[in-house]
């Protein structure tokens, strides 16, 4: 593990009793969080969203059976494919049914992809980390394959293999400190390392104490000072109650008005802007075959407008606060 170790020893020695107090400290890395390229795109004639993973090392490209049933797609032949799993030098022999699905590209073109049909691709991979994505410099401005989410699991529902992966990818690459941001059809994908960050080092202090002529912990106790823990925390209390009623809390109009109570020293809360916009696209497309329902939602959001529910957002400048 990376890191760095601190060892503190005091003690006093007489005639007749010896003591010794022994303070550890070790603050250690998590282990390095790696992005796969990952994609979120919408497949044609239905307009649903794909989770899609980018590996070069898989000779043919996937598409589960969940997916197929919700596409609405039919088998359109068999291929026979032998399958090795990583560590198995056993391979098995499968027929598989096939069928072709056409992604939606950014610039609204149909790349039409041969998939084979699987149970299963893999399990759920974990989405905790990519929001951290959104503090690098050199990614601002670009337009992610794989929008930010407050998803903790992204589950793959396609795998595009080297049959079709040059197909989508770019050649356009952007560097940074963090992970490389590859162009494609789809928009950049992000693959590699993230940047270390002090919220994922571990801290431990172990003490070990014998015999000692003065009591070490005495020293940090805050109850030394005839403070208890449970006279801050309510001290604490009080006093962001009382900050956020005299500056959140106004009476106006015949009516009081309330802004959200924000937690102190929280990270940002990750944009989700291409989720939002991807989804009322899809809508919209599917309400334009009904006019008349495409009216009637029309006219509900006027109206949530009208009445102060909503707000139109002229900007495309990411606050600083997200709710």
């Amino acid at each position: 593990m990376a890191g760095y170790q601190s060892d503190i020893t005091s003690g006093s020695a007489s005639n007749n009793n010896t003591g010794a107090a022994v303070l550890h400290s070790t603050v250690k890395s998590s282990p390095t969080t790696v992005l796969l390229k990952t994609a979120v795109a919408q497949v044609y004639s239905t307009y649903i969203d794909a989770n899609i993973l980018m590996d070069e090392g898989a000779q043919r490209s996937f598409i589960t059976q969940d997916m197929v049933s919700r596409l609405h797609l039919k088998s359109d032949g068999t291929h026979v494919i032998s399958i090795s799993a990583f560590g198995d030098p056993a391979q098995t022999v499968q027929r598989l049914d096939t069928a072709t699905v056409q992604l939606v590209a950014d610039d609204g073109e149909k790349i039409p992809v041969r998939v084979l049909i699987v149970p299963v691709i893999a399990k759920p991979l974990s989405n905790y980390f990519r929001s951290c994505v959104t503090n690098l410099p050199y990614l601002r401005g670009l337009k992610l394959a794989h929008p930010i989410s407050s998803d903790n699991e992204f589950e793959i529902s396609m795998l595009i293999g080297a049959d079709h992966y040059w197909d989508i990818v770019g050649d356009n690459i952007v560097r940074g400190n963090g992970p490389t941001a590859v162009a494609s059809r789809l928009g950049y994908f992000l693959s590699g390392p993230l940047p270390e960050s002090e919220h994922r080092r571990t801290s431990v202090m172990d003490v070990i104490a014998a015999h000692v002529a003065t009591d070490v912990s005495h020293f940090w106790d805050i109850e030394t000072l005839g403070i208890s823990p449970e006279d801050v925390e309510q001290t604490c209390a009080v006093d962001h109650l009382k900050s956020y009623q005299d500056k959140c809390i106004s009476f106006e109009d015949g009516k009081y008005k309330a802004r959200l109570p924000w937690k102190e020293d929280h990270p940002n809360l990750p944009t989700n802007y291409e989720v939002a916009k991807k989804r009322t696209e899809s809508t919209v497309r599917r309400l334009s075959k009904d006019p008349e329902m495409l009216a009637q939602y029309n006219k509900i959001i006027q109206d949530q407008e009208r009445r102060g529910f909503i707000e139109r957002v002229e900007h495309e400048e990411t606050p600083t606060r997200l709710h």
